[in-house]
């Protein structure tokens, strides 16, 4: 049963299958507009850096980098496992974005009390989270903000 005996919802696989569908859903929404036409002007700075580290070059040491070294690490070890061009790392952004519309839905079905509404509460915020602006806008371009949102 979905319910303890004070009719608190649980996290039923019902409730996690409606927000894997609606997350898997707008995010393959939000990657095929990362891949026609996302873009940000300065996002080659951090795609360039990711590519020296992928090359074996460090940051500081073997050319200057003014953000923290993670996202461009991150990048490059992606970079290596994908292919190293502006499509892979639009996609690890995507996938980083699908991670915390994820954790905002498993978080409104922790937190539900209704068990009869839980699936629909969680796919909502996860529709509400995909279809805000600046998710839409920079939760699919290389640069960090999408690493931002899932840590």
């Amino acid at each position: 049963m979905d319910s303890n005996s004070s009719g608190i919802a649980s996290n039923s696989s019902r409730s996690r299958a409606a927000v894997w569908a609606a997350a898997g859903t707008l995010g393959a929404g939000l990657l095929a507009y990362s891949q026609t036409a996302a873009l940000e002007n300065d996002e080659g700075f951090h795609l360039l850096a990711a590519f020296l580290i992928h090359q074996g070059k460090r940051p500081y040491v073997d050319f200057f980098y003014q953000h923290p070294p993670l996202y461009a690490l991150l990048n490059a070890a992606w970079m290596g496992l994908v292919g190293i061009n502006w499509r892979s790392a639009h996609l690890f952004s995507v996938l980083c974005t699908t991670g915390c519309a994820v954790l905002v839905g498993r978080y409104v079905l922790a937190r539900f009390w209704l068990i009869r509404w839980a699936p629909a509460a969680g796919a909502t915020a996860v529709a509400l989270f995909f279809l805000h602006a600046q998710i839409i806008r920079m939760g699919a371009i290389g640069q960090p903000y999408a690493l931002c949102l899932l840590l």
